[in-house]
């Protein structure tokens, strides 16, 4: 019988080892690469004009992975996604800060950069890291009680679109909600 400890080492390794594979197949970033074009099946930028979006956005990934099965795209009046947003939920907060922990190194290593601690920029009681490539997009994963966060953003698209409903006004915006 194995110990608790050793239980769980065992588990963060196989958990790890999927999550590599599975971003890996995703095909979502080249190995080594810092542009960040997007996670779980959704590209920053892409048309989803075609796609049925459940309640605010929300819908099922398109490349599901562990307990990140859905995701809520933010998506402009022309309806291209400018954010990705998904919530992976756990039993316990030790196990979502292992979580955390693996995922924050998968995307260290994937996009060959430190993310920048910002957890000080944050609410209490969550810890989050940063990773951006020049003004325009960035990752951001967090940690909050017994959930694990990862949100894409592409700011460029975000501004256009605001502008955009700024200029049409309020009430022909059936734009989803900015993150």
């Amino acid at each position: 019988m194995l110990c608790k400890m050793c239980k769980l080492k065992h588990v963060l390794i196989i958990q790890f080892a999927v999550l590599l594979g599975g971003f890996l197949w995703a095909g979502q970033v080249d190995a080594a690469s810092s542009e960040i074009k997007g996670a779980l099946g959704f590209n920053l930028g892409e048309d989803v004009s075609e796609l049925k979006l459940g309640t605010a956005g929300v819908i099922r990934c398109k490349v599901p992975f562990r307990n990140f099965t859905s995701c809520r795209l933010y998506v402009t009046v022309d309806k291209k996604i400018f954010g990705i947003k998904s919530v992976a939920a756990y039993e316990t907060a030790e196990e979502a800060v292992a979580e955390f922990n693996v995922v924050l190194d998968l995307l260290q290593k994937k996009y060959n950069s430190q993310f920048v601690d910002v957890t000080s920029q944050s609410r209490a009681g969550v810890t989050a890291y940063r990773f951006q490539t020049g003004d325009d997009r960035y990752i951001l994963i967090q940690q909050e009680k017994q959930s694990v966060i990862i949100t894409y953003l592409d700011r460029a698209l975000r501004t256009q679109n605001q502008k955009t409903i700024r200029e049409q006004g309020p009430d022909k915006n059936n734009n989803l909600n900015t993150p």
